[in-house]
């Protein structure tokens, strides 16, 4: 299911860039060029090694769903500016409302249909109003389903999309420079992706200035490009925009993510693809161009099936992320719930041995405090939190692999100081004393 939401999301990108070539005021040639531009465009985005984490991991479906249905308004809409059919207007508000249930991503896509308008059509403002309003108050109205969407998820899961207070948006948006600019580059040098980056906030705009001055640079221009109406800025005002609301300066609980580059990625690579078109056609170097193309899908497609590999089990891609971000608790955490359930229980130990010796001394100090002075609930993904996570699970494995129940109960104990009124550990705990009296009463029996 998720390689055809993916085929046909690329499918629809082909038709975006095809029409939106077609319709475009600017240079003569272009029109003519289309076809190749847009299959250019549609194939390297295709098979990019970067859009694994919203095609191959399963749960982000949600991601490639809303590109779908963010493809397909912009085509309906670009399909309803030259063919003037009402069922294309329709279908563009359809595609909306869609895509707003599926993820909140889509809640720039009127935006992003307004600007292919202003920048690919001659008519002036009211011109636009007066013959589009239809469409745009279509598409605006699907904003009520997005609202209708977030409120049912915060009634029942009252946790994130709108805001996570454990960052401020200051430090949010620096932190989200430097991650856009890494983005930036695993779209020309995709090497070192990783599933799960864990990446650390930053501390103010002081270590992050070079990426924060030319990601305001490359904004700037997108920017001035779209109030002068100029197509070519399409490309990075798509980039921007499609990031802006899970990479501005809404905290998220995750500062990057692979999965929030699937749509924006597209931006990028038809900036390409334009500028390289651009240089052949002044010096009619067609075949090289369509050579470095060809090879460039096919580089990218070997880099894709590799990474693909990584998600071939729960212990291939929890060892790939702690080789890559080795200060993930997270995964270390996960990878050694893998191997515990592989059978590897030494392997396992080991691996809730780098959790607890990963734990800064500061946190150990937190810790070491009575509970009623820390106060407050375990905040999720947290240091303490994996602390916790990594007594429980390592008591765990002693107790049911390791035949160990007395060290499972110290590890319980342990778990239950970061969490004292866990009731369910708490039983676990007597269950391992009980286990671990009973192998003592038996083994001095049978040596009586």
């Amino acid at each position: 299911m998720n390689l055809l939401i993916h085929a046909g999301a690329a499918l629809a990108l082909y038709g975006v860039v095809r029409r939106a070539l077609r319709l475009a005021r600017p240079a003569p040639g272009w029109a003519e060029r289309a076809d190749g531009v847009a299959l250019a465009c549609a194939a390297l985005w295709g098979v990019h090694p970067l859009t694994t984490g919203a095609v191959t991991y399963i749960w982000q479906r949600a991601e490639s769903l809303m590109g779908l249905f963010y493809l397909l308004t912009l085509y309906a809409a670009l399909r309803g500016w030259t063919d003037r059919q009402a069922r294309w207007t329709v279908l563009a508000v359809v595609f909306g409302a869609l895509g707003m249930a599926s993820k909140e991503v889509m809640v720039t896509a009127p935006l992003m249909a307004a600007a292919f308008d202003w920048c690919l059509t001659s008519r002036r403002p009211r011109e636009l109003l007066r013959q589009r309003w239809r469409l745009y108050a279509g598409l605006a109205s699907t904003w009520c389903v997005l609202g209708g969407v977030m409120a049912m998820r915060r009634a029942f899961a009252p946790v994130k999309f709108y805001a996570w207070g454990g960052t401020s948006w200051g430090d949010y948006l620096a932190t989200q420079a430097a991650v856009i600019a890494h983005y930036i580059t695993l779209t020309f040098w995709p090497r070192g992706l990783c599933f799960d980056y864990n990446w650390p906030v930053a501390d103010g705009f002081g270590a992050v200035w070079p990426q924060a001055a030319a990601l305001t640079a490359l904004a700037a221009v997108a920017a001035a490009g779209v109030a002068r109406r100029r197509a070519w800025t399409l490309p990075l005002v798509w980039f921007f925009v499609i990031l802006a609301p899970t990479s501005s300066i809404v905290p998220r609980p995750d500062p990057a993510f692979e999965h929030r580059m699937y749509l924006p990625l597209a931006g990028l690579l038809a900036a390409v693809v334009l500028g390289v078109t651009h240089l052949a056609a002044r010096r009619e170097r067609w075949r090289r161009a369509r050579a470095a193309a060809i090879v460039a899908v096919a580089v990218l497609a070997v880099a894709t099936a590799r990474r693909n590999r990584v998600y071939g089990s729960e212990f291939t891609m929890w060892a790939d992320v702690v080789a890559k971000a080795p200060h993930n608790l997270r995964a270390w955490n996960d990878l050694a719930v893998a191997l515990s359930e592989e059978g590897a229980a030494e392997a396992a130990q080991r691996c809730y041995g780098e959790v607890l010796e990963r734990v800064r001394p500061d946190t150990e100090a937190w810790l070491a405090r009575p509970a009623e002075e820390r106060g407050g609930a375990l905040v999720k993904d947290s240091a303490p939190y994996h602390f916790y996570r990594a007594h429980v699970n390592l008591g765990l494995l002693l107790e049911t692999q390791l035949s160990d129940p007395a060290a499972a109960a110290e590890q319980y104990r342990r778990a239950l100081r970061v969490r004292p009124g866990d009731a369910t550990v708490r039983a676990m705990l007597e269950r391992a004393r009980g286990a671990a009296e009973a192998a003592t009463k038996g083994g001095k029996d049978g040596s009586g």
